[in-house]
């Protein structure tokens, strides 16, 4: 027996209908490759917090994340190679919520600008919302670790149901 198959019509929505109208992420992408970084100065194994402030003209969706640090494979050998010269804790101060349970080594949340850490899920940070980092130096030198969360701005008010 044979079967007609009827094939799918697409649903138009007209504004005014009470449904929102249909948007598409070209709009929010278009121009809105972004990156907010943050430098930290070691004299040696200590620990500094910062906090960057999400800017006020949009959220902020971050996508991947490199760092760079001026130690030296000398300063503790081998282990720099493995940790990254740092232990670092990152929070979301908008949604008041840490991304790992403890610090965890440097290279475990941030790749090379050459091989940057592209996160498994994106992350969304609010605007007037801040990204927290506790970091530890663990080269027992003197170092500067620079972190760069990059991604891209969604303007407040667009209708993307953030």
């Amino acid at each position: 027996m044979r079967t007609m198959r009827k094939e799918a019509q697409p649903i138009s929505v007209q504004e005014g209908q009470g449904l929102a109208p249909q948007r598409t992420m070209a709009r929010v992408l278009k121009n809105s490759f972004f990156e907010y970084g943050q430098n930290f100065t070691f004299v040696a194994n200590e620990n500094q917090q910062a906090t960057i402030p999400i800017q006020s003209d949009a959220h902020f969706i971050c996508v991947m994340t490199m760092y760079d640090t001026s130690a030296g494979a000398g300063a503790s050998g081998g282990t720099i190679l493995a940790a990254g010269g740092a232990t670092i804790q990152i929070a979301d101060t908008a949604q008041q919520r840490f991304l790992s349970s403890i610090a965890v080594p440097i290279s475990a949340l941030f790749g090379t600008a050459q091989r940057p850490f592209v996160w498994p899920w994106t992350q969304l940070f609010r605007a007037n919302g801040g990204i927290n980092i506790s970091i530890t130096g663990t080269t027992g030198a003197a170092q500067t670790v620079r972190l760069v969360f990059a991604g891209y701005k969604i303007p407040v008010g667009s209708g993307q149901g953030l």
